[in-house]
């Protein structure tokens, strides 16, 4: 009987086999398979990474499917991206985002090698940062499927949350994008408009255009890297109404697929729309009946990212209105 491959195209990955390859590349898998704007690529299977060892050692044959997979990738490309897909990664409440490595910009087939023991190593972190992660009895939680893609060379890229998740009962979804890659957006890194959109009719209500003065890029030698914004676009709303819409179409179908509000990573690149993630949006409370719009006695402060964070690192302090709200 032939043994189950540790390498295979992403459009082949489903939920069913998300310990095979981990959630990233499922989610990304059932995408695809309903024709949802997925880039092509393959995974590499948790199997892989349990069986690299401490040394993170890749078997020979995996190596050359690697280099093989990465040329033919980049053939169509100048460059690919290699990203985590654990198998607890994006879950509900527990995302883990941002923890897990990604190399973005590998441009020869023999550098997914190192991208891909970079990604594992970085498991190791995760494990440090999650008690829960760490204290899988039987390790298959903590497996490790890696994905490779071509990257889309965004003009306009960001994210959407299918649902507000500082104002969830506003009946509103919202989008932040920005110029170039979508890299930091999440994090507040780079400067970012934001687009509140009403979820039953898709109706752009409100919008924020702040200075977009740098942006994520790739550079040829040093792969992702922070660059200027051109003066006259500085100022300039990067999303038009009509590329508003359409993002938001997709976050809410998605968020139908997968029953449950997502937070949607996208791209914009040659007139198209590129979906490159999705998972379930981890701030929001879904045991908490009592979500209500919250109301501002300064509209400035609606159009600031507020979060939990302060009582999480303040564990002593008592709570303010706004913390509980």
């Amino acid at each position: 009987m032939q043994k189950p491959p540790d390498l295979i195209e992403i459009k082949h990955t489903r939920l069913s086999d998300v310990l095979r390859w981990g959630r990233k590349a499922c989610v990304l898998g059932e995408l695809k398979s309903r024709s949802y704007p997925v880039p092509d690529g393959v995974c590499l299977s948790t199997k892989a990474f349990f069986q690299a060892g401490v040394d993170l050692e890749i078997d020979q044959s995996l190596d050359s499917a690697l280099r093989l997979a990465a040329e033919r990738l980049l053939h169509s490309n100048q460059a690919l991206a290699v990203r985590s897909s654990a198998v607890r990664e994006d879950l509900p409440g527990a995302s883990y985002a941002g923890i897990y490595e990604s190399v973005i910009g590998v441009s020869r087939p023999g550098g997914v090698i190192g991208a891909v023991r970079k990604v594992w190593e970085s498991s190791t972190q995760a494990a440090m940062l999650s008690p829960q992660q760490a204290s899988n009895s039987d390790g298959t939680m903590n497996r490790m499927g890696v994905i490779i893609q071509p990257v889309i060379h965004a003009e306009v890229a960001g994210v959407c949350y299918s649902i507000d998740p500082v104002q969830p009962g506003s009946g509103n979804l919202v989008i932040n994008a920005t110029w170039g890659l979508g890299a930091g957006v999440v994090e507040g890194a780079i400067p970012s408009d934001t687009y509140w959109l009403r979820r039953e009719d898709l109706k752009v209500v409100n919008q924020h255009i702040v200075e977009k003065d740098t942006c994520y890029a790739l550079d040829p030698e040093s792969g992702l890297a922070r660059t200027s914004v051109s003066p006259s676009r500085q100022h300039m709303a990067c999303l038009p109404e009509e590329w508003a819409v359409r993002i938001g179409q997709f976050a809410m179908a998605v968020e139908g697929l997968f029953g449950e509000p997502q937070d949607v990573e996208w791209a914009i690149a040659d007139d198209q729309i590129w979906i490159l993630q999705s998972r379930p949006i981890a701030s929001l409370n879904r045991d908490d009946p009592r979500i209500f719009p919250i109301k501002w006695e300064r509209p400035e402060d609606s159009q600031r990212l507020w979060t939990r964070r302060r009582y999480e690192l303040l564990r002593n302090a008592p709570l303010l209105p706004l913390d509980i709200a």
